[in-house]
This record gives C-alpha cells, sequence and structure tokens, in this order.
C-alpha cells in the first residue's frame, strides 16, 4: 500500500519510469482474476479479490486513465468525481421522474446514459473500459437499464 500512499493509485504500469516487480503482480492478478471470473481454478479467490478490491485495485483500469495518469488532461481523481456529479444527476432525475432514461437530446443526462450503455456493451464485448463493477451496482442501484428487454 505504500505504492497507493505514493501514487493515489493502485495501477504501478501506468507510471512512466517504475521498472518495479509490483507491476508485473498486478498485471498477474488481473489475468487470474479474469481466469477466475470465466470459471478457471486460479492461484486468486474471492477473499483475495474483495481485499484489493478494498484497496483501490482497478481490475480493468481504461486506457483513458493510464492516459491521464500519465499526465495532462483531468486526473483519474477528477475523472471520478464528474462521474459522481452526474451519476447524482441522475438519481435526482429518477426521483422525479420514476426512471433513468432521459431524452437523448438533454443536454447532459441524455449524452451521458447512452455512453453509460455503450461502455455496458463494450465490456460484455470483453473490452476494457472506465465502466467499473462499482459504476454497474451504483447505476442498477437506482433502476438504471443497460440493455433493452
Amino acid at each position: 500500500m505504500k505504492f497507493k500512499k505514493k501514487y493515489g493509485h493502485c495501477d504501478p504500469a501506468s507510471v512512466r519510469g517504475i521498472k518495479d516487480p509490483l507491476v508485473k503482480w498486478v498485471n498477474n492478478q488481473r489475468q487470474h482474476k479474469t481466469k477466475h471470473d470465466n470459471g478457471y481454478n486460479t492461484p486468486i479467490n474471492e477473499e483475495r479479490i474483495q481485499l484489493l478490491t478494498d484497496n483501490g485495485l482497478e481490475w480493468n483500469p481504461s486506457q483513458d486513465e493510464k492516459v491521464h495518469r500519465r499526465g495532462g488532461g483531468q486526473s483519474v481523481e477528477t475523472k471520478a468525481a464528474n462521474w459522481n456529479a452526474i451519476f447524482q444527476k441522475l438519481v435526482s432525475y429518477q426521483k422525479q421522474n420514476g426512471h433513468c432514461n432521459p431524452k437523448k437530446r438533454d443536454p447532459l443526462l441524455g449524452g451521458w446514459t447512452a455512453r453509460q450503455r455503450s461502455l455496458y456493451k463494450k465490456n460484455k464485448e470483453g473490452e476494457v473500459t472506465s465502466l467499473s463493477d462499482e459504476r454497474i451496482a451504483k447505476l442498477t442501484s437506482i433502476g438504471f437499464v443497460f440493455e433493452a428487454e
């Protein structure tokens, strides 16, 4: 956790100049979890997955977030804060309207909800995106529907 204290995240591969066994170890944990999630017997178990998740390991960091960690653009923290702020606007929208389907022409929520559905679809197809399991759970908790029923 020294790395997280120093850099503010748990993705050593995203920091320029890091030549550390930690990079390989984190990548191995991600590979083990992917195989575990697909039903294979791997050295990683639910307890370790939860421990690493609780300590901030991103299982599927997006390429976009890696670029921002290397410099330029918004920080991961800023992007997360922006996502959470828009999510809170969707929560308010849901409370007022009884659903999470703003019209596409809504300048903020329409495009944002379409983007979340697009990211979800890419995740289902095996692509790495910024839509984490945590974000999916948050959206689902307010009745957000990712796919047409």
